[in-house]
């Protein structure tokens, strides 16, 4: 049966603390469109979508992520070679934890972060990553 199934996508959901908070920075920051649950606030549940994109954030009163998990939480392609522009874009409106820089394995990445702690990996694979510095081993 494994091999006949097709898959429609995948989200991730977040716990968050409040969900009006995380919800207008991934509408802020990332742009996404907001789906929340139910007709008012405090919202329990909300639906982000973007091209390509789904995340879902539950509320759970009191949730802090552990601080001391220092990888990322979300990773999110761009494409078209933007990665540049988007990372001159986000570092603006948003807390850069990992500046962009090339990887070993060849995509070029940086790293943002959301309000509940969560580290939003952004990254492509670029056509020329020259002038971005390699990531450091460690």
């Amino acid at each position: 049966m494994g091999g006949n199934i097709h898959f429609g996508g995948v989200a991730a959901v977040l716990r968050v603390a409040d969900v009006t908070r995380s919800m207008s920075w991934y509408e802020d920051v990332l742009g996404l469109k907001s789906y929340p649950f139910f007709d008012h606030e405090p919202y329990v549940f909300c639906v982000l979508e973007g091209e390509r994109i789904r995340i879902m954030l539950r509320r759970q009163p009191g949730y802090e992520r552990d601080p001391a998990f220092r990888s990322c939480d979300l990773y999110i392609t761009v494409r078209d070679n933007t990665l540049r522009d988007v990372y001159e874009d986000l570092r603006g409106r948003a807390t850069v934890v990992r500046e962009l820089e090339h990887m070993p394995y060849g995509d070029c990445e940086f790293e943002i972060v959301d309000p509940d702690g969560y580290i939003v990996c952004i990254s492509e694979l670029l056509d020329d990553s020259s002038g971005i510095p390699d990531a450091r081993e460690g």
